[in-house]
């Protein structure tokens, strides 16, 4: 028994060491590409602000967002992804918010582009790699060196980081952008934002639009018609819609609307209160980075059905 105990010891020890070596393997790979490559001396001349810069400018100034991660940067390379299809539609509108310049809106790119020290490895490795394939051909052409761009990533504020830190110094200041405000929340029919917790708790009232869950770009024109339609300038819209969120708050900003593209606060937020260590499915909400997407116990909290002021279906 007392043999069976030591190899076993002995395969984790191993797999420890293995693993750590591959990391460690990584991390000069990539130091090395940091350090000598030419695309990434360019990548370290895009301006993009932190996350409390970010949100302050956000409350301070009423500005309307839009948030380009993987995903955008995939549909304008000309990719599907899998929240939405590729079309030169949504890819010309991307580059339309990309390239905007509008006193009432900002465009957002991820903070972990300048700095990775604060984040989990997994959170590295990924991005990493992501930045040493795509940055060249997919992201540097299209950036704005002249440009101040903000944090993609504010609404992404627990997971990826080495600890709550951030997130307890970041949590009431996100809250403050709808604090005594009347939200609107345009999402997809299984994302269901703030119900049954308490991130919304501080607004004035919340009302809801529900629009497919996958590909809400082919029915762009009836979303941005119907919340035009519906909701008053002086009202905050908060929206979680993938990559049509993106478009939708910038359409909205030149309309004089107040709209943030939010997605994701209300997932990282669930796994806060959790204190969750890895990206775990929510019942009766859909996670798209869970391994169970999408659990449902049936049940249906009869407040968010009070919410819903209009249905809009493909």
């Amino acid at each position: 028994m007392g043999n069976r105990k030591m190899v076993r010891s002995f395969v984790r020890f191993l797999k420890v060491e293995r693993d750590y070596v591959c990391r460690l393997k990584f991390i000069i790979y990539f130091l090395f590409h940091y350090l000598f490559d030419k695309k990434f001396s360019l990548l370290k001349r895009v301006q993009i602000r932190g996350n409390v810069d970010t949100v302050n400018y956000i409350i301070k100034n009423h500005v309307s967002v839009s948030r380009f991660g993987d995903g955008e940067f995939k549909l304008i390379s000309g990719c599907d992804t899998d929240f939405q299809k590729y079309n030169s539609d949504i890819q010309g509108k991307l580059l339309e918010v990309l390239r905007s310049s509008r006193k009432n809106h900002i465009v957002c790119l991820p903070y972990a582009w300048k700095s990775l020290s604060q984040f989990k490895y997994r959170v590295f490795e990924y991005w990493g790699a992501y930045l040493n394939k795509n940055l060249e051909r997919n992201i540097l052409p299209y950036i704005d060196f002249n440009k101040i761009y903000y944090d993609a990533s504010f609404t992404r504020f627990y997971m990826d980081y080495r600890n709550d830190k951030n997130a307890c110094m970041i949590l009431p200041l996100i809250k403050k952008i709808w604090e005594g405000q009347h939200i609107y929340i345009i999402e997809g029919e299984y994302s269901r934002l703030g119900v049954n917790n308490d991130l919304f708790d501080n607004a004035s009232s919340i009302h809801r639009i529900i629009c497919p869950s996958l590909n809400a770009f082919s029915v762009y024109d009836q979303i941005l018609c119907r919340v035009t339609s519906l909701v008053s300038k002086k009202n905050l819209i908060l929206i979680a819609l993938g990559m049509t969120a993106t478009c939708l708050a910038y359409d909205l900003s030149q309309k004089g609307y107040w709209a943030i593209d939010i997605g994701h606060i209300d997932v990282e937020y669930e796994w806060y209160k959790m204190k969750a260590v890895s990206k775990i499915s929510i019942p009766n909400k859909y996670v798209a980075e869970s391994s169970e997407k999408f659990v449902t116990n049936g049940e249906m909290n009869p407040l968010y059905t009070e919410q819903i002021i209009a249905t809009i279906e493909k």
